[in-house]
């Protein structure tokens, strides 16, 4: 019995043995082959290396490379469908190659499959980042799944990264994308481009007959917007009660639950090739459950003139007026103007660099025991304000944002007079199930000219400095459809103050549902 037991053991043994000695051969065999099929594809004898994969495979199915030669092959063949298949099997069996995932997303999107084709991209630029078909067929899919705005960000940056592997392409598909989104100097801009890089085609022609049609500035029409906002959020300090402060007795509790509902609307009302003006309007409020005497509504409106410098810059002035309530009673109107530098710096991202001047004027009574402690604390003055903002996309989902701000406020008591600055960081990133999130915060300075006169008994007299504090992270997300986001906030404030009325921090946490409308 043991002698027949050890013989059905080696038998066993050899079986299995031959059996693995067998696939290693036919894997050696399998690599062979491969090898020459890549001789003939670096040919551009792509007929005669498909013959030798299909052996290839079958000798070695979980070979990675033959799968993603078999697909690069076909698809230089047109024979998108087919690829897919090939191209599908070398991203499973190695999901950390991009070609695979760069080669089965274009050939997706050649045979319609959009969709798909823009998360295989996605995946390809992560794996790809300086690749510029990934962005250029990434943005293909993105414009004809209507995200307009995304589409011509990604086909702008295929064309910064390797202009002479994308272009004209780039910019033809990307002046669609911008007309779709009535940015059409940018549109013109780009037709303009596409004329440049490829005279006397068939690129040419076709961005010719747009322009001497008018152009996109006249194809078009102006844009123009509507966003309805509406939520509920807790308070944690109504009043901005100072911490080492008493409770005011006209305030029931430092914290308190609010509504909370806005207004945006804007149009343009001229446009073209290097000029843009437009009226814009806005409205917030909110009220309190029970600190009503808190309750806010603030109104602004303006005009804005743009004017495009190049295809990439552009400059912006908007005069600016804007009224503030507290308590259905009036607190404040200011008068100012807005200007910014819109700047597009290809791959490195884009900036932003703004400088605001206000004049406050503040219609509540100032309080105060004589005249000169109420000229002292009239808060009515000039407000400048000034930064650079700067986005940077680390990936095809990930946005890096920040940058250095100052501000300046010069009023007509000394109680207010103050000059500062920060910085504030922050990302953006796309998540899973449509997900966005936001996450930030800053730093900033404030050094006062004198101490302040609202000091608290024994409190000790010195100039006022405040070190602010903020934290802001957000989740939205479409409900239903794309318009309509849902989203839920939180913001915390901490002024850091060495005057004790000034020195407190504050919660906000709110849901929201906001509704945008515009072409």
């Amino acid at each position: 019995m043991k002698a027949r037991a050890s013989g059905l053991l080696l038998g066993l043994l050899l079986l299995f043995g031959g059996a693995s000695i067998a696939a290693a051969e036919d894997a050696d065999k399998g690599a062979v082959l491969r090898t020459r099929a890549a001789l003939f594809a670096s040919q551009g004898l792509c007929d005669e290396a498909l013959i030798v994969l299909e052996r290839a495979r079958s000798l070695a199915p979980q070979d990675a490379a033959a799968a993603l030669l078999e697909g690069q092959c076909l698809f230089q063949a047109k024979r998108y469908a087919e690829a897919v298949v090939s191209l599908e099997d070398a991203v499973r069996l190695d999901p950390s190659s991009g070609e695979a995932a760069l080669f089965l997303g274009m050939a997706q999107y050649h045979v319609g499959e959009s969709d798909a084709a823009a998360e295989t991209l996605e995946r390809a630029e992560e794996l790809l980042p300086d690749n510029a078909q990934a962005s250029l067929y990434r943005g293909l899919a993105l414009l004809d799944q209507a995200q307009h705005e995304e589409a011509a960000a990604r086909l702008n940056r295929a064309s910064t990264i390797d202009p002479s592997n994308v272009e004209p392409v780039a910019s033809y598909y990307a002046a669609l994308a911008y007309q779709s989104t009535g940015r059409t100097q940018e549109a013109d801009a780009a037709l303009r481009r596409v004329s440049e890089l490829a005279p006397g085609t068939e690129w040419d022609r076709q961005a010719q007959a747009a322009l001497a049609g008018g152009g996109a500035a006249r194809s078009y029409q102006l844009r123009r917007w509507l966003v309805l906002r509406a939520g509920l959020s807790y308070d944690s300090n109504v009043a901005l009660v100072g911490n080492d402060v008493a409770r005011p007795d006209f305030v029931s509790g430092e914290a308190d639950g609010r509504g909370e509902w806005a207004v945006e609307a804007g149009t343009e009302v001229f446009r073209n090739e290097k000029w843009g003006v437009g009226v814009l309007a806005d409205y917030y409020g909110n009220a309190y459950f029970r600190e009503t005497d808190f309750s806010q509504a603030f109104v602004r409106a303006g005009v804005w003139v743009d004017r495009l410098f190049g295809d990439s810059t552009v400059a912006r002035l908007q005069p600016l007026f804007g009224a503030s309530f507290y308590g259905y009673e009036d607190y404040l109107r200011f008068y100012g103007v807005l200007a910014e530098v819109f700047q597009d710096w290809g791959v490195a991202g884009s900036g932003t660099f703004f400088a605001r001047y206000a004049y406050n004027d503040f219609l509540y009574p100032v309080l105060g025991s004589t005249s000169q402690l109420r000229s002292i604390r009239n808060r009515d003055g000039h407000d400048v304000r000034s930064g650079y903002d700067h986005a940077y996309p680390v990936t095809s989902s990930t946005t890096l944002e920040g940058g250095p701000f100052f501000r300046y406020y010069d009023a007509k008591g000394s109680e207010w007079d103050y000059a500062g600055g920060g910085l504030w960081l922050g990302v953006v990133q796309q998540l899973p199930w449509k997900l966005l999130g936001e996450l930030s915060g800053s730093y900033a300075y404030d050094k006062y000219a004198d101490p302040s006169t609202f000091l608290l008994p024994g409190e000790k007299i010195q100039d006022r400095e405040d070190n602010v504090w903020t934290v802001h992270a957000s989740l939205e997300r479409p409900v239903f459809w794309d318009r309509l986001v849902a989203t839920a906030r939180w913001t915390y404030l901490n002024d850091d103050s060495n005057t004790d009325v000034f020195d407190y921090d504050r919660h906000i946490a709110g849901l929201y549902l906001s509704v945008a409308f515009g072409d």
